[in-house]
């Protein structure tokens, strides 16, 4: 059986160290940003084919590797990517691009992905646990029987994405975007919808009590 931790359990343990180990500074930002992992520069001062470039040797990696946990990959293109069972656990993944990619069994545990686009992305049966999705673009996303418990969705947009019997245990959704999304079958024990839009979103058989303090549902 799952074990629950407590409510003021609100962070991963470990999930900050692998973020911090090994950052360096890109020189091309007077050392306001730090460099991709296995690279010189960070992505904003990348030329379009080194872009390419990057974009294209983590994909070959993921054929063989799957391992990017701790990586400093802010900003990267993943779109319409294979990542199925890759760990991203303790990534920086802020504003990173996952467009329609398939995230299927992914562990993005303790990540860092405040701002990143996943609409169309396949992150069934993914583990979410404790990663920082706030204002993530979720929309569209399949995230049937995912693991989102103590995640924080805080500002983020989910207009009809799939949380059929996802685990949303402590989950922190406020000010959300969940219009018309699905959480059929979900748990949604303790977790915090507080001013979320829910309109037209499916509540159906989900269980566990839920805090909806000025959510919107109708």
């Amino acid at each position: 059986m799952e074990t629950r931790r407590s409510e003021t359990e609100e962070e991963d343990p470990e999930m900050s160290k692998s973020f911090l180990e090994g950052r360096r500074p890109c020189p091309a930002s007077g050392g306001r940003r730090y460099a991709l992992t296995g690279a010189e520069k960070c992505w904003e001062f990348m030329t379009p084919e080194e872009r390419k470039a990057f974009s294209e040797a983590l994909r070959e990696e993921a054929k063989w590797g799957k391992d990017f946990s701790g990586r400093m990959l802010e900003e990267v293109d993943f779109s319409g990517g294979d990542w199925s069972d890759c760990d991203f656990s303790g990534a920086n993944l802020r504003n990173a691009d996952f467009r329609g990619a398939n995230l299927r069994k992914a562990i993005l545990r303790g990540a860092m992905a405040e701002g990143a686009d996943f609409s169309g992305a396949n992150l069934e049966e993914a583990d979410l646990e404790f990663a920082h999705l706030g204002r993530a673009n979720l929309e569209g996303a399949r995230l049937a029987g995912a693991n989102v418990q103590r995640a924080n969705l805080v500002g983020a947009h989910a207009r009809g994405a799939d949380f059929r019997k996802a685990k949303l245990y402590y989950s922190r959704t406020g000010a959300g975007d969940f219009r018309d999304a699905d959480f059929t079958g979900a748990d949604i024990e303790r977790s915090i919808f507080r001013a979320a839009d829910l309109r037209g979103a499916q509540l159906k058989d989900a269980t566990g009590q839920a805090n909806f303090e000025r959510a919107k549902k109708q």
